[in-house]
């Protein structure tokens, strides 16, 4: 995520290059990437991302199903210590899921706690949440 939310591409003073995102903004991007991606569609690194969700008659193992995959998709990250708070939010409509958790991370030697906060969702007579 750049410096203004987002995918934003930064041009270095001489315009002829780009900048780097680095530190905890690096971090924050990669995060949001492996969760806003769904795993196996991306054609260079097909281990990017969550996968997807078979759906279940019963609602809560959905659920569980759905914020063990995605904790799992952030702790993957080797910057990441640990997952903490993995909890739902209210469903806005039936067919989504807002799952938020926090993930502890080692920058520069000092423990940082980065929010992760996406939507997932589950098209009409789909077996399977995906990320939006």
């Amino acid at each position: 995520v750049g410096p203004r939310g987002g995918y934003d591409l930064e041009a270095n003073g001489s315009g002829n290059d780009f900048l780097l995102v680095k530190g905890e903004d690096n971090l924050v991007q990669g995060i949001t990437t492996r969760v806003i991606t769904e795993q196996g569609s991306s054609a260079l690194y097909s281990d990017l991302g969550v996968p997807a969700a078979i759906g279940s008659v019963q609602p809560f193992l959905e659920e569980e199903a759905a914020k063990t995959s995605f904790q799992r998709a952030v702790l993957v990250d080797p910057r990441i210590s640990s997952v903490t708070n993995v909890r739902l939010l209210a469903r806005s409509s039936p067919d989504t899921l807002q799952i938020e958790m926090d993930a502890v991370a080692l920058l520069l030697e000092d423990k940082t706690t980065v929010p992760v906060s996406t939507t997932v969702r589950k098209p009409v007579g789909a077996v399977a949440y995906t990320p939006l």
